[in-house]
């Protein structure tokens, strides 16, 4: 059974913790660059993870859980007290996090293609991990997918996901569980501003090729027409998105909801207030 109580403390004191703590001294370069794409599930990360991997010198690394099980967090949604003590520890040493990213990077390096530069992690829940992202990986790219909350939500109760994601079948639970995401991700903006590029899913659908020149400006790099070609790109995708990024865009995920506004009012009450 999903624990909204332990969930809420979790996200309270992740929040604390880099509030405290968030530091920018780990000033590594080095040849590969990380670009994190975060977000709630069915948000868009899958599709903005296609767009990028069609360019010739980025990687789409698909969902790694690396940084969660190498940070001590793990990937389990529920987190103990011991091991948020254990994580607050470890962030406050120098040689931890220096390993932490040393060891993320050569994870990376067994997933590249080719000599590509960029590589994407699509974990969406990293979301999470977002200050201690931009600590030890200071160049690296983060991307926030951000959909319409009832859409959003809504996709993710008509999905039975694989493993994880306890809150994703009960309305109310989904429609807690993203509040509790939105005021952790608008906390990550506020401190971290220019240094998350905001992707709106109805945007992109919306203009495609004037957003995707802009994601690919954020991440250094000019336009190329394969991305938004996207669906022509063969790369293996292991999410529930797997059939639509082989497609060409299409609009009728938009507002998809309302044809089931009366089943949904227990998620719409708690989304709008």
């Amino acid at each position: 059974k999903y624990d909204m109580k332990l969930e809420k403390q979790f996200f309270q004191r992740l929040k604390n913790i880099f509030s405290n703590n968030l530091d920018f001294s780990l000033n590594k370069k080095g040849n590969i660059v990380p670009i994190f794409v975060c977000g709630m599930p069915r948000s868009g990360t899958t599709l903005c993870e296609q767009i990028l991997s069609s360019h010739s010198n980025v990687t789409g690394a698909g969902e790694l859980n690396f940084l969660a099980n190498l940070s001590g967090i793990g990937t389990s949604v529920q987190v103990k007290e011991d091991v948020l003590n254990a994580f607050e520890k470890n962030i406050l040493d120098k040689k931890f996090l220096l390993n932490l990213r040393k060891e993320y990077i050569n994870k990376l390096i067994e997933r590249r293609e080719g000599k590509n530069h960029y590589i994407c992690d699509k974990m969406p829940h990293n979301f999470v991990f977002i200050g201690l992202i931009r600590t030890i990986f200071p160049e690296a790219k983060i991307v926030y997918c951000k959909r319409d909350p009832i859409d959003n939500c809504f996709s993710i109760y008509t999905k039975i996901f694989s493993s994880g994601h306890t809150y994703a079948y009960d309305l109310e639970d989904i429609g807690n569980y993203y509040l509790i995401y939105k005021k952790t991700m608008d906390y990550w903006y506020s401190i971290l501003n220019k240094g998350i590029y905001k992707l709106k899913y109805e945007d992109l659908i919306s203009n495609l090729r004037e957003e995707t020149k802009k994601l690919l400006h954020f991440c250094n790099y000019d336009f190329h027409e394969d991305c938004v070609k996207f669906y022509q790109n063969k790369r293996p995708v292991l999410t529930a998105s797997n059939i639509q990024v082989r497609k060409n865009i299409y609009k009728t995920s938009v507002g998809k909801w309302k044809k089931y506004d009366d089943e949904l009012i227990p998620l719409i009450n708690i989304l709008r207030g």
